[in-house]
Parts: structure tokens; C-alpha cells; sequence
């Protein structure tokens, strides 16, 4: 193979996974200086992080080697050392989480993961979905379209009526699964039925607003309630320090690799619990099965999910180098430490320069505030929503002020979601600011 020396897997399979790029990277100063390691505009400031991701260089440069590699003999990979390689990757990411390499797996998207829980369970009439009033769309309609017809369960909202503390969050949530409880007890007394389940999903950190959920001590309620637990979090890897998942202990779990832990988009992992394998017939598309020379001997659980067809085999090896990156810079603490840090200090100098609020619990304490934040804007509640609205912003920030954040609605009042990462500084924020000000003073003048 003319040009670089990646050998074939059950050769060497130690230098596909980590080939030269990724040792000679070393950890570096973050805030401006930290951009050097990735690929964004020299012109254009990324404060949106937290939807799509950008990979570094390293991790782009390493996942192009290994493209190259697959491409010289794409059958040859594909039949004979694929599952060794993505093997390779469920144990780096199970280790990262805490948990059996066997109880993950990769799927192409955290709504492709919810959905695979959710299409698994036998549902009746007496049984309850339960969600929150922020959940993300694509899982809402999940939701809503399993709920339809006869011999459907049922869907209860649960409402944030935030600003409020962790503390008062477990509260009402207690309090609504209990009220569900009784209802179905109340049911199955009536019609001398079998007691519906209670199916809970629950976001780590929502998306809009983007607001860090006590989301462990909502499973451990679930479990003390006698509900199941699905775990929407997205927005949990890379952004969360010490995800042990086997000390959690949620039913299903299913995360996002790209958003914040840099691997290339298409990376998601589903984590089950050995309990509830059994419980999951197939994934949304059923896997295709090859033989392997290395004597690969997985459950039938795993086996579903190493190959779903014409899809991109890159993505979900990426996490060895995306962590190993993220290691190599310094470590999950000092990354979320800065970025947390940066996330609050940010936030709050929006807010001054605007005029307005930050998202926050009632104490103002940050308990909320993961590493993004949510900072109202100057916007007044009477401009309604609408796709010419979505437009102007999107097109002033990128074209004019060459920066982006979202915006959006959400309790009457108009906010800016705003990530920080290593690449962000203080100055970024201020920036923004002052540009969302002139935004809103443009759209406020054309109504």
C-alpha cells in the first residue's frame, strides 16, 4: 500500500488503531490558541458546538488514513476485519463509561438508539410513555407515532416549568410517576388486568433549552418507582465528567459521539445492560452478518449491530481517536473544567452586555448549566416564531457578524443557546452579544 503503512488488522491491528498521527499530539493552551487543532474558518467563530460537532485535526487526519486503508480492498475489510476493529472501539468507549465492552454498541444516531429501545417493548393500553416537554423532535414523534391506534400505550408529559433547582425537578418527578402508578394500579383493579410499565425517557441535558437534568438520580426514581429508564444523552459525552454507567445502572442509554467528543458525525453508542439484551429483537434496520478469522464470538445482542449495510464504516471507529485526542490535550477534567468555567463566566457577560438573563436555577448556582448556556435575548415576546425569522438570524450571523449561535423560543421569551469549547474565549461571547443585539434591533424594526 504506496504511501502510508497501515497494516491489515489481524496483522497489526494496535497501528490502525492509533496510527502516528495520534502520538504526537500534545496538550496545548485552550481558548484561541487551541483552534490550531481544528479546521474552522480562520473568520468564523463557532459558538454552536453542541449541534454538530467539529473534529479536530488529528481525528479528521487519522479517520482519512484508515478511509484510505478500507479503500484498497473494501471487501477484504469489510468481511474479514470490521468487527475486530469496531470491537476495538466498543471497548474504548465501554471503558470510557464504565461499563462490559458487550454492553455497547454503535447505531447511526441517538434518535436511531431511542427508537431501537422503544420499538422493543410490547406495549398495551395500560402502559405509559413518559417525557418531557423539551424533548428533542425526532424523538417526540418517535413517541407520539408508537402511541397511535388500538393497543397503544399512553403519553404523559412531564412539564419543566423551569427556572428550578435539581432538588425541586426530582421532586415533581417523583411526584409524577407516582400519579401514573396509581392510575394504572387503579385500572388493573377495575378490569382484574396486568399492571401497565411506566417507560421513562430522560434527557441528560436537554437541547433547547440546553439544560444539564439530574438525570442519574432520575433513573435511580425510576428504579424505586418500578419504571424503566431510557436515557437521552445526546449531549452527555464530552460534556460530562465520570459517566458510570454501571453504578447509574439506567435500562438503555444512548449517547451522541460527535457533539462534544469530537469523532466524526454518525457515531452514536447504545449502551444495554446484560438484564435487558433479551428485551431487543432487532435494531431499527436489522444487521448483517459476517465471519470473522479472529474468532470473534459475540452475543446475539452485538452481533445485530456491526454492519446495517452501505453505510459509512468510519464514524464509529473514530471515538479510539477522538478520545485518545481528547486524553492527549488533557484530559476529560481540565476539558470540562474550562469549558464549564467558560460556559457560567460567558453566560453571565451576555447577559450584562444584553441586558437580560441567563437560564438558570432559582439560587443561580449553575447546578443547570453544563457547557452550554442559555442567555435571553433582547427580542420582545410579541415577535412570533417563523422560518423568515430563523433565516434573518442565521444569515446576519454567519454572513455579517461571522459567528453562530442558535435561537429560539421558549416560555415566551426569545434565547440564545451558546456553547462553550476549548477553541471559545470570553471575547467570543461578547462578540456575540453585541451582534445578537443588532440582529434583534433589525428584526424589532421590520415588524
Amino acid at each position: 500500500m504506496p504511501g502510508f503503512d497501515l497494516p491489515r488488522v489481524e496483522e497489526k491491528i494496535d497501528n490502525i488503531v492509533l496510527p502516528p498521527i495520534l502520538k504526537t499530539i500534545r496538550s496545548k493552551t485552550f481558548g484561541s490558541e487551541a483552534r490550531e487543532l481544528f479546521m474552522l474558518d480562520d473568520e468564523y467563530t463557532n459558538l454552536n458546538h453542541g449541534s454538530f460537532g467539529s473534529v479536530p485535526k488529528a481525528v479528521h487526519e487519522a479517520s482519512e488514513l484508515l478511509s484510505r486503508y478500507i479503500e484498497s480492498n473494501p471487501d477484504r475489510y469489510i468481511r474479514l476485519e470490521h468487527s475486530a476493529l469496531i470491537d476495538a472501539a466498543r471497548a474504548v468507549v465501554a471503558e470510557h463509561l464504565g461499563v462490559d465492552r458487550d454492553t455497547c454498541v454503535f447505531v447511526s444516531s441517538v434518535s436511531a438508539g431511542i427508537a431501537t429501545a422503544l420499538r422493543n417493548f410490547r406495549w398495551s393500553p395500560q402502559d405509559f410513555i413518559v417525557c418531557s416537554d423539551v424533548i428533542y423532535d425526532t424523538i417526540s414523534s418517535s413517541v407520539k407515532e408508537i402511541c397511535q391506534g388500538e393497543h397503544r400505550p399512553q403519553r404523559s408529559v412531564f412539564e419543566l416549568k423551569l427556572p428550578l433547582s435539581h432538588t425541586s425537578i426530582l421532586e415533581l418527578f417523583r411526584r409524577h410517576l407516582r400519579s401514573l402508578r396509581t392510575q394504572i394500579q387503579a385500572v388493573s383493579t377495575d378490569t382484574d388486568s396486568t399492571p401497565g410499565k411506566i417507560v421513562v425517557i430522560i434527557e441528560s441535558i436537554t437541547s433547547s433549552p440546553g439544560i444539564l437534568m439530574p438525570w442519574q438520580e432520575m433513573v435511580r426514581i425510576c428504579r424505586s418507582e418500578y419504571a424503566l429508564s431510557v436515557v437521552d444523552a445526546a449531549h452527555s459525552l464530552g460534556q460530562e465528567v465520570s459517566l458510570d454507567l454501571k453504578a447509574v445502572d439506567p435500562d438503555f442509554w444512548v449517547s451522541n459521539g460527535a457533539k462534544w467528543c469530537y469523532a466524526k458525525r454518525g457515531c452514536a453508542i447504545l449502551y444495554v445492560p446484560f438484564r435487558n439484551q433479551d428485551m431487543v429483537a432487532s435494531g431499527v434496520l436489522p444487521g448483517l452478518i459476517y465471519g470473522s478469522p479472529s474468532g470473534i464470538s459475540p452475543t446475539r445482542f452485538v452481533w445485530q449491530f456491526y454492519w446495517s449495510g452501505l453505510m459509512d464504516p468510519i464514524p464509529p471507529i473514530s471515538i479510539i481517536y477522538a478520545i485518545k485526542f481528547r486524553q492527549q490535550i488533557g484530559g476529560e477534567i481540565l476539558i470540562q473544567k474550562y469549558c464549564h468555567e467558560l460556559a457560567v463566566r460567558g453566560g453571565r457577560r451576555m447577559a450584562e452586555i444584553m441586558n437580560t438573563t441567563v437560564l438558570d436555577s432559582p439560587a443561580n448556582n449553575a447546578e443547570v448549566i453544563a457547557n452550554m448556556v442559555n442567555v435571553e435575548l433582547p427580542l420582545s415576546a410579541s415577535t412570533k416564531p417563523s422560518a423568515e425569522i430563523q433565516f434573518l438570524f442565521s444569515q446576519e450571523l454567519f454572513e455579517t457578524h461571522k459567528l453562530f449561535a442558535t435561537c429560539f423560543v421558549w416560555q415566551d421569551k426569545w434565547w440564545s443557546r451558546v456553547s462553550a469549547q476549548i477553541y471559545n474565549e470570553i471575547g467570543d461571547f461578547e462578540r456575540l452579544a453585541k451582534a445578537l443585539i443588532d440582529v434583534c434591533g433589525k428584526i424589532t424594526a421590520t415588524r
